[in-house]
């Protein structure tokens, strides 16, 4: 198969990407209408190449419960000095509001070893040593998430950022700070807005191609991603996974426009909620739009934005058979320095299928970007160094399953 052929992928996956990591959509998050202003996009795209809806609009409705959200930006200054939010501190995503100036404590080990020291109306300070045993790390973040040491609110000191969006809101907030950035700290002031949304109605969007059986390859990705702290501090998501909704936009578009009619149905599945616990994926699989022992094999991609080390395939010790074709493309085409096996994990979508016995695997690619869940997950940054590649390798999947 010509390298050629696939040549244009990338550029369409750009303009998707493009799109959907553009800082007005606000991280794809559940504030301003982001994620259904990603939502429609997405179904424009899938009109386009006249993929049907299983529904009337596209779209399979649920609730989140709650969710947490910061629509302004915070402030934070230590001794004086403004910190930047994203760059020099991010929150944990269950941070309540605060406003006012804090003294600051630092930890000791006394003050948790045997018996918790409490510091009403201060701040703690923990600074990055006291992460570095797993053990203790553990111990710490349980006890800084129930407040154990009660009081208004924590500086952690860390060596990578990720913020991680919250269906909660606490009374207190947590204070992530990049590594080298605190000196001589003894006061703290901040102006944090946080607010919590209930019975939030979000969205699945699901379209299908017919194919000859009514049986189904399925291919899903999420949409969502984690928001954002103001409108100085955007998550983006390029990588995670607007990445992955572009290369099953690419599917569609391709697919449909094949001459002949596929051997089984292909469906496209988006979800929202994977950030928040894949509450998308585990609404869908209780309320399937058609039976679940209707899939033949489910691909989940997420994080498709790099490659050049190549893949990891979740489930692949487990569907061995499956797991060898993928071996037997990459060995025939040279697409990829390597297929990584990896066991079962509850990382990413495909997983509630697999609880219910629905045989899936999940891609991720492998390489130098790392970025993900920061500010710096960015339509500039991203490199789809293995785009087309990956792009072949699963295509090519796809139609060896048509033939077993």
């Amino acid at each position: 198969m010509p390298l050629l052929a696939y040549s244009q992928n990338i550029q369409y996956a750009r303009y998707i990407i493009d799109t959907l990591a553009s800082p007005y959509l606000c991280g794809r998050y559940y504030i301003n209408n982001s994620d259904l202003k990603a939502a429609k996009f997405i179904v424009s795209e899938l009109k386009k190449d006249y993929i049907k809806p299983f529904t009337n609009d596209f779209f399979q409705y649920f609730i989140i419960p709650s969710v947490n959200i910061f629509p302004q930006t915070p402030v934070v200054k230590i001794n004086n000095k403004q910190l930047n939010a994203g760059s020099d501190y991010i929150l944990a995503g269950y941070s309540g509001s605060l406003k006012g100036t804090f003294y600051i404590k630092k930890l000791r080990k006394k003050h948790f070893k045997h018996k918790i020291k409490t510091f009403p109306n201060k701040f703690l300070y923990i600074p990055i040593k006291f992460f570095k045993n797993q053990k203790n790390a553990k111990k710490l973040w349980e006890l800084i998430y129930n407040n154990a040491f009660k009081v208004k609110g924590y500086i952690v000191e860390t060596d990578k950022m990720m913020f991680i969006p919250s269906m909660e809101h606490k009374n207190f907030v947590v204070i992530i700070v990049k590594k080298g950035i605190l000196k001589k700290i003894k006061k703290i002031s901040v102006n944090i807005q946080s607010q919590l949304i209930k019975n939030y109605k979000t969205q699945n969007i699901a379209a299908y191609l017919k194919g000859e059986k009514d049986t189904f390859i399925v291919l899903t990705a999420h949409y969502d991603h984690i928001g954002c702290l103001g409108k100085n501090a955007v998550f983006t998501g390029a990588h995670d996974n607007a990445s992955g909704v572009a290369m099953l936009l690419d599917f569609a578009k391709e697919l449909s426009n094949r001459k002949c009619k596929p051997k089984y149905s292909i469906a496209f599945i988006f979800f929202s909620g994977e950030e928040l616990g894949l509450l998308g994926s585990y609404y869908y699989v209780y309320h399937p739009l058609f039976p679940l022992n209707k899939i033949k094999f489910l691909i989940n991609l997420d994080l498709m934005g790099t490659g050049d080390e190549g893949v990891q395939v979740v489930n692949s010790t487990i569907y061995k058979k499956q797991y060898q074709m993928l071996q037997n493309i990459n060995n025939k085409y040279h697409l990829l320095p390597q297929i990584k096996k990896r066991g079962a994990a509850r990382n990413s979508d495909h997983y509630p299928f697999y609880e219910k016995g629905v045989p899936d695997f999940f891609f991720y690619t492998l390489g130098k970007y790392k970025q993900i869940h920061n500010i710096y997950d960015t339509r500039e940054n991203i490199p789809l160094s293995a785009y087309n590649n990956v792009y072949r390798l699963i295509d090519n999947f796809i139609k060896q399953l048509e033939n077993n």
